[in-house]
């Protein structure tokens, strides 16, 4: 039994300890509702990336199809509203 804990924890351990991009959200600023967003789509919004991070820009409607990868992992998310003035 301890053995099968043990590997459990060593595989959770390598599971999670994937390397992952940061990622930033940029959503209008007068959005209210769910933002979801789609990966993989060849016809996407193509990649972007600032400050070492990847860029999602939210439509207005909330739903992004992007060209990026889904990222699996523990991923650094930072959001912000944006308006016209940036």
């Amino acid at each position: 039994m301890n053995l099968i804990i043990s590997l459990i924890t060593v595989f959770s351990f390598f599971g999670c300890n994937q390397e992952v991009e940061k990622e930033t959200y940029l959503i209008p600023s007068t959005f209210k509702g769910k933002v979801n967003v789609i990966f993989s789509q060849a016809n996407g919004e193509p990649i972007k990336y600032e400050n070492n991070a990847r860029v999602y820009e939210i439509p207005i409607d909330g739903i992004l199809l992007t060209q990026f990868k889904e990222q699996e992992g523990f991923v650094k998310r930072e959001y912000f509203y944006v308006d016209e003035n940036n």
